[in-house]
């Protein structure tokens, strides 16, 4: 059964355009936790939490200052003080994701293309 993601802003639940949701569903590929990734054309931008950073956050364009607020005030760390923000991953990474993966021992059903 097919599916789809719907990503939308934390805080005004304003969905991404079609180029930033391609590239958002590419983030999902890579296992960071506790970063900032500027994605897209739109210039959405997201809080990888996972693990004691808590789930992902998605904010948009307008939003990018409050989501960084809401970090800080929600969870202490070096990750969430961090000033960086990492660009998106190129959409010719996936198998570079499906080798991070393997190594370090997940499952890789889900990123093998069909046959």
């Amino acid at each position: 059964m097919p599916c789809r993601l719907i990503f939308r802003c934390e805080f005004c639940r304003s969905e991404a355009d079609q180029l930033t949701q391609i590239s958002i569903e590419r983030q999902l590929l890579h296992f960071r936790f506790g970063q900032y990734v500027d994605c897209g054309p739109a210039g959405w931008l997201i809080w990888h939490g996972r693990g004691p950073y808590g789930r992902s956050l998605y904010a948009c364009p307008g939003h990018r200052g409050q989501l960084r607020n809401y970090v800080l005030k929600h969870y202490d760390g070096p990750h969430a003080r961090s000033r960086t923000i990492h660009p998106s991953l190129p959409p010719d990474d996936l198998a570079v994701a499906r080798r991070r993966a393997r190594y370090q021992g997940w499952a890789t059903a889900h990123l093998e293309r069909p046959g």
